[in-house]
């Protein structure tokens, strides 16, 4: 099957596609409290239309029966995050055999990695960690292509730069983006969202497979040397994965209470107005945009939560197949 080259151009290169870069910033890249505003800000222009087309809010029945609305919603909306939150934390809490079987997971994997390179202690920032890492696998792939570089088999070495040229490009592009060593533990999983290099270990295995009697030992050692660093940047990718889910949810639940409470305060506040006979004629000359106002802010709560949930299942759907598998919707 032959791909046309604008299709090709767009899987090799997806912010061609028509609003790639806004999208991917709603998802991912955008900060959640200005993306939260920014949903908000949409809602209260919505509720404003609607109001200059209906020629004004009028006190009554609906109001109450919106705002009493909001405070139930709302309320659940809280306890269900928060829920949530604490179930996703409990996994934290554990006896300390328990604590003490995760160090020394821990303590193997950065073990059998400076094994592996042989640069000394890798270090305990993720960035820091990561760049270590994909230094290299980088170096190993460049060994790789070196060993090939004058072979008998000419669609050897093609295959080998078909493998290699891609890991080198994209860990390249990768260490660029993390250069500080300072970075949080997102900045240093976005660029590996797009990281799953299942294919690229099928191509090393058919190629380890194919011309097995054509290589000598050390190309390929060299060989399985790549594909078990591929292997543990996937550990360390579903790794930073989890930490990172479990900051975020925390971040979530702050957000919620911060903003869920004046929320709350502010719909029972009008709802409070609206049934007080004697703040009858009070209610009925507010203006219009006030009413506007508080309606928006009762959606505030949800705004946030969209936000931060957008990007907790983005960063899921991205990172849901392990290596040596992968999705359509990774490689896309």
């Amino acid at each position: 099957m032959v791909m046309s080259s604008s299709s090709k151009d767009v899987r090799e290169n997806p912010a061609k596609l028509p609003f790639a870069r806004p999208v991917r910033w709603i998802l991912l890249t955008g900060n959640r409290l200005v993306v939260a505003a920014g949903l908000l800000l949409f809602i209260l222009c919505v509720v404003t239309v609607l109001n200059w087309w209906i020629n004004g809010i009028r006190v009554g029945t609906p109001l109450l029966y919106l705002f009493g609305g909001f405070i139930g919603g709302n309320l659940t909306l809280i306890t269900v995050v928060l829920t949530i939150n604490q179930l996703v934390l409990s996994r934290q809490l554990r006896s300390p055999g328990e604590l003490r079987t995760q160090i020394q997971q821990i303590k193997e994997y950065r073990a059998e990695i400076e094994e592996r390179t042989d640069a000394g202690i890798a270090p305990a920032m993720p960035a820091a960690f990561l760049a270590f890492l994909l230094q290299s696998t980088r170096q190993q792939a460049q060994a790789l292509e070196e060993m090939t570089a004058n072979p008998d088999s000419q669609r050897l070495q093609t295959d080998i730069e078909d493998l290699t040229a891609p890991i080198t490009e994209q860990i390249d592009q990768i260490l660029d983006r993390i250069d500080d060593p300072e970075l949080g533990i997102f900045e240093v999983l976005l660029p590996l969202l797009m990281t799953n290099y299942a294919e690229a270990i099928y191509d090393a295995r058919q190629i380890r497979q194919t011309y097995q009697e054509a290589l000598s030992n050390e190309t390929a050692t060299t060989i399985n040397g790549l594909i078990e660093d591929l292997e543990q940047i996937d550990v360390a990718r579903q790794y930073f994965k989890t930490v990172y889910i479990q900051q975020e949810l925390a971040i979530l639940s702050r957000f919620i209470l911060y903003v869920g409470i004046p929320a709350e305060l502010t719909t029972v506040a009008m709802l409070l107005l609206f049934l007080q006979p004697a703040n009858a004629a009070v209610a009925l000359q507010l203006p219009s945009f006030l009413i506007v106002a508080a309606i928006a802010v009762g959606f505030a709560p949800l705004s946030l939560l969209v936000t931060f949930v957008l990007r907790i299942a983005t960063v899921a759907y991205r990172t849901a197949a392990i290596t040596p598998f992968t999705t359509p919707g990774q490689e896309s």
